[in-house]
């Protein structure tokens, strides 16, 4: 098992990032929503959106491969606009494991405290219990907060809420 690398994202990182999005994708959501919908993704289209807003994205790097990431910011929700956000985080399957996820968490909780942020949110799907279970574990606690996304089919989502060191 060699090492990884968490490191802010470059342009350079764009193409995989988009691959590990599409792929996390895959690998996480199966079974958890629409499989049509899944099969609407592609790395093409992960690759229009994975450039946004780099200066906000964490990777983890491992033997020179892009291999997880993490996407922060302001939240997006009206009800918390003073909050900081974890947008998305994804980890491949083979990485998985590592303490990856644990890194790049602990990263965008300082970046976010960093920014002035006293509280991060994220969202999860509501039957991804591996997510639930990981987020509990890093200190977040759900906070009522609930959405329907559509996902092919509604996929009821869940906020999640802690305070930032």
């Amino acid at each position: 098992m060699s090492g990884f690398l968490i490191r802010p994202a470059n342009p350079n990182d764009v193409p995989g990032i988009a691959f590990v999005h599409y792929t996390s994708w895959i690998e996480t959501y199966t079974g958890l929503i629409d499989d049509a919908y899944l099969k609407t993704l592609s790395v093409e289209r992960q690759l229009k959106r994975a450039g946004n807003e780099l200066e906000n994205v964490t990777v983890a790097e491992m033997d020179g491969e892009i291999v997880g990431f993490c996407r922060r910011g302001a939240c997006r929700d009206e009800d918390a606009s003073s909050c900081g956000e974890i947008v998305t985080i994804y980890i491949l399957k083979k990485a998985q494991g590592m303490g990856i996820g644990r890194a790049l968490t602990e990263k965008a909780l300082s970046m976010l405290s960093a920014s002035g942020y006293t509280q991060c949110k994220l969202w999860a799907l509501a039957n991804n219990e591996h997510a639930a279970g990981f987020y509990k574990k890093m200190g977040f606690a759900p906070d009522g907060g609930e959405t329907f996304l559509q996902l092919g089919s509604p996929a009821r989502c869940i906020r999640f809420t802690r305070a930032l060191p």
